[in-house]
């Protein structure tokens, strides 16, 4: 994979400096890579906007954890606008993987059907 072009995705995605978050783009890289099918091409373009969204991902979670309170000079107060921002990063996270389904593994879980209802 391309890291060059994931860390330009990583940056149009996030609005963040990727070199600041170069060690999360590589545990991204890292975890994409292990779902690929046996013979999946990781040159594949698509495969770097994933990797980016994953890091954005957990750049966001991480985030959020970080800074569950906005200090204040009155004090501590929540923020919920960050929480916000975890769906819509899953939501981009979701269409990449949908984007290069036939790359990865399925790790999805099927019903064939329920006896007794």
């Amino acid at each position: 994979m391309n890291l060059e072009r994931i860390m330009r995705d990583f940056e149009l995605i996030s609005g963040k400096n990727a070199g600041e978050f170069l060690n999360l783009i590589k545990l991204s890289v890292a975890e994409v890579e292990k779902r690929l099918k046996t013979g999946a091409d990781k040159t594949d373009e698509r495969l770097c906007g994933l990797c980016a969204a994953i890091a954005n991902l957990k750049c966001v979670e991480i985030e959020c954890a970080r800074e569950k309170l906005l200090l204040t000079p009155a004090g501590g107060v929540a923020v919920n606008s960050l929480q916000d921002r975890i769906p819509f990063a899953e939501e981009i996270v979701k269409k990449y993987t949908a984007l290069c389904a036939d790359l990865l593994v399925d790790d999805g879980f099927v019903f064939f059907g329920a006896k007794g209802w």
